[in-house]
């Protein structure tokens, strides 16, 4: 997508599932122009970048039936064009995609609650293209992933069922790293989400119960000692 673009993939009643582009111009945003989607409801998205230096695609995951799919749009100001698909994802699928291997990048699809998560790069074809996915299955139920970076570029921070965090490297042809796992102290309350930060960090957020709403956050950031807490913020 285009720097001042924001895009939305929307359920209109009338004219069912929409991708919209919008344009800031001067701090006011004007529909620059919807696109007619595969029908489904949406059930999120973010930006995607296919690969090193290209521009972000706006990538969703739609609900379709008894199971998901994921669609990938290229938008400009000109016009919106689905590029990069697939479908037959379990339902409640979620993603997430970094250059690991610099430049293509790769997709990690996970069910919250499973332990197996599937991989594909995208390759180039027309403009995109999935590989075949690499399953890999870790030792405990993942809740949620997030990227974070490092020195030495993305990796994957992993929220477990058990509330146990761990950081991961991952390679197409080695899979997943050892772990790396993150201890914070200092939050009370239960664990409740995971926030990637600018400059090599991120928060993990804290909640007094179960489905209340965060008010701890502990930061932790990677430098010469590797990933070490800086902070808890109230």
């Amino acid at each position: 997508a285009e720097d001042d673009l924001a895009s939305f993939a929307t359920q209109d009643p009338v004219m069912g599932t929409q991708v919209r582009a919008l344009r800031s111009n001067a701090g006011s945003w004007m529909l620059l122009n919807q696109t007619d989607a595969p029908e489904g409801d949406v059930a999120h998205g973010n930006p995607l970048v296919p690969a090193f230096a290209t521009r972000p695609l706006f990538a969703y995951i739609s609900i379709d039936g008894a199971t998901n799919g994921f669609h990938g749009w290229q938008m400009t100001g000109a016009a919106n064009t689905e590029v990069l698909t697939t479908s037959g994802l379990p339902a409640g699928t979620d993603f997430v995609a970094a250059t690991f291997e610099a430049p293509r990048a790769d997709v990690i699809f996970f069910t919250p609650g499973q332990a197996t998560v599937r991989v594909r790069r995208i390759m180039p074809g027309a403009p995109w293209t999935f590989s075949a996915e690499a399953p890999f299955t870790f030792s405990g139920a993942i809740q949620q992933l997030v990227t974070v970076s490092d020195a030495t570029g993305p990796k994957v921070l992993a929220r477990f069922a058990s509330g146990a965090l761990a950081i991961y490297g991952y390679t197409q042809s080695g899979g997943f790293s050892a772990p790396t796992p993150i201890t914070p102290s200092g939050a009370a309350g239960l664990l409740s989400g995971l926030v990637p930060m600018p400059g090599n960090s991120f928060q993990l957020l804290f909640a007094p119960s179960a489905g209340a709403a965060s008010a701890t956050s502990v930061t932790f950031k990677n430098g010469t000692s590797g990933w070490t807490q800086t902070a808890v913020t109230a």
